[in-house]
């Protein structure tokens, strides 16, 4: 029973995926930027970003955040962020947005690159070929750490592209740096999932996740080990709670995951290959 319910829900989602409609068009205002005294300020077409940074850096302690962002037609009205840059005047840094943990300061090499990138046009260039995937990229530029976006660049831009390239390779310097302690672990899982036709009955667990028995690319095993690393010892017990214990480099420390799906230390959890069997714990236990 539990087999053909697992079947069921694969099938399901494998006819989903192969049947989900393209993202209808979505444009972008004309480019412009907030000025710090409140105006919006059309940008000009080429080096668009100039005068805002020019502007910024008139202030004694100025912050600059370069939000790499997904907008999608299932997750309104907030589009998820994927990463960002902090940029100030001793430097800069790099930062996933699921894993906050997953941190880079950027080389001086990188930081000219961007700050290079800024200089390039915000207009939309349609020999820019589409990426026929199900979201569209842009990036938001913030004044400080916190603060809401004060300007929004289209994907198919110069400026974008060239961020979006850079995003990329800072994101695969961190893999690259972390991807060799993350070859051999081991995670056990034990708890409750939900059973029998009218789904009414809970029924024993377990789940064991080990990385030499799983095929996976260096950046999915990256991200499930430091997702894996910042879970909690404890949680309280519940159908919800899994427990158990994470193993790497000969070390076991115990742990507790939380099975709602939807939490936001879970949310990129579906996007792992080696999080499948938890994953469809979690669809299986939703309430």
């Amino acid at each position: 029973m539990i087999a053909s319910c697992i079947g069921v829900l694969i099938a399901a989602i494998a006819l989903v995926a192969a049947n989900w409609p393209q993202l209808p068009t979505r444009t972008l205002p004309k480019p412009t930027y907030i000025a710090m005294g409140g105006q919006a300020v059309e940008v000009p077409p080429t080096a668009c970003l100039v005068p805002m940074i020019g502007e910024l850096r008139k202030r004694p302690n100025w912050t600059l955040r370069v939000d790499d962002m997904r907008w999608t037609d299932y997750n309104p009205p907030e589009d998820p962020r994927h990463a960002s840059i902090v940029i100030d005047a001793s430097g800069a840094v790099w930062r996933d947005d699921w894993l906050p943990q997953q941190a880079l300061p950027l080389t001086a090499a990188e930081l000219r690159d961007v700050m290079a990138a800024f200089e390039l046009g915000c207009d939309v260039d349609e020999s820019i070929p589409p990426t026929g995937a199900y979201e569209g990229r842009y990036i938001n530029i913030a004044y400080g750490k916190t603060e809401k976006a004060a300007a929004m660049l289209d994907y198919h831009s110069p400026v974008v592209m060239r961020l979006g390239e850079l995003f990329e390779a800072i994101r695969g310097r961190y893999i690259a740096n972390r991807v060799g302690a993350t070859k051999q672990f081991v995670m056990k899982l034990a708890g409750v999932w939900r059973n029998g036709e009218s789904g009414d009955e809970w029924t024993k667990h377990a789940i064991e996740i080990d990385a030499s028995k799983l095929e996976s690319d260096a950046a999915a095993r990256v991200a499930f080990v430091d997702w894996a690393l910042a879970l909690p010892r404890t949680l309280p017990a519940g159908r919800m709670t899994a427990t158990g214990t994470f193993t790497m480099d000969g070390v076991t420390r115990p742990i507790a995951v939380n099975l709602d799906e939807s939490t936001a230390e879970n949310r990129g959890l579906r996007d792992l290959d080696l999080a499948q069997e938890l994953t469809s714990w979690m669809l299986i236990n939703r309430p």
